[in-house]
């Protein structure tokens, strides 16, 4: 990633295009991230690989975090997006590109692509929003009964921090359709309450006692976690920890956000027992932008969640939702 900075004299950019009123501090060591790197490049000339028993060292891999110079090429072999792009007439991207008639909701697209990553580097500029209109815009013609919804635009617009447009609109698709995360955004958002509804049974279950405290507080769940999960945590956690969470993402699906969702919570729990509303809305708030990505990480895959569990309580909010994990009525 190269990014001509377009900033004012007192910013700053960050290692990943954010611009900030003061500068950001890394830890450097060069001859570990080029081993990171080097393995990372193996991995990717050898990718055949991750469909055997070495999965296990490439989830491993991914939860260290990949290397930012090679995250677009890992990000699309791991959504399949050669495969899912086969199902599809060649160039489709290039023909969705070129269909004059706009899709009915370009003026919510264009809307909301100012107010997407303001401060990044990229979408300062015309050229950075004019891709992210495109692919989204593309994408609106591509689906017609999704369309457009707001909160896809982050989602499109870090994708398109590390891939070319066209690679981005394949990614997007993917996660939309073979992660099911589309039905957060078609209409009635299904998929929104349906995974309030999942992460309300895990949270009740791994934390009674801050569950308990929460609903005496009436601090339900969709007041903070709508977007987490509408954005994949894209604009709530800082980028460094959004990128670590997509990389695991990526390879294993939604688990992961349930993981994170919870790590959050039991990093906090101590403090947030003890608030009020008021304070519970402005703490959690603040600590999410504190939050320490490596602990997020750890924690998160210390909690055990199996697919098997989402596809069952998938069904059971279908057919016969428990009415005490229902907050949001």
């Amino acid at each position: 990633m190269e990014f001509s900075p377009r900033k004012k004299p007192s910013e700053f950019v960050d290692k990943l295009g954010f611009v900030s009123s003061s500068p950001a501090r890394y830890e450097s060591n060069a001859l570990k991230e080029n081993a990171r790197i080097e393995k990372w490049q193996c991995i990717l000339e050898n990718w055949e690989y991750h469909k055997t028993k070495k999965l296990k060292k490439l989830r491993k891999r991914c939860r260290k975090g990949i290397p930012g110079l090679l995250r677009g090429r890992a990000w699309y072999k791991m959504a399949e997006c050669e495969q899912v792009k086969a199902q599809y007439r060649d160039h489709l991207y290039f023909r969705l590109s070129n269909i004059e008639e706009n899709p009915t909701h370009m003026k919510d697209i264009q809307k909301d692509i100012d107010r997407t990553f303001p401060h990044h580097i990229l979408f300062r500029e015309p050229g950075g929003q004019e891709k992210l209109l495109q692919v989204l815009r593309a994408y609106a013609i591509f689906d017609p009964e999704l369309g457009y919804c707001q909160g896809m635009a982050y989602i499109a617009a870090l994708l398109l921090i590390y891939l070319n447009e066209e690679s981005a609109f394949w990614v997007l698709v993917s996660l939309l359709n073979r992660f099911n995360l589309r039905s957060m955004f078609t209409s009635g958002m299904r998929g929104v309450y349906s995974n309030l509804y999942k992460a309300n049974v895990f949270f009740k279950s791994f934390f009674p006692e801050l569950w308990k405290h929460f609903s005496q507080e009436e601090f339900h769940t969709p007041i903070f976690a709508t977007q987490w999960f509408m954005t994949l945590f894209s604009c709530s956690f800082p980028s460094c920890t959004v990128l670590r969470i997509w990389d695991c993402f990526i390879l294993d699906g939604p688990k992961v956000l349930f993981r994170v969702f919870l790590a959050f919570l039991k990093i906090n729990k101590p403090e947030f027992l003890h608030l009020p509303f008021e304070e519970l809305h402005q703490t959690l708030k603040a600590k999410e932008s504190q939050i320490n990505e490596d602990e997020l990480i750890r924690t998160a895959f210390n909690l055990r969640i199996t697919k098997r569990q989402l596809v069952d309580l998938e069904q059971e909010f279908s057919e016969n939702p428990n009415p005490k994990v229902l907050n949001w009525s």
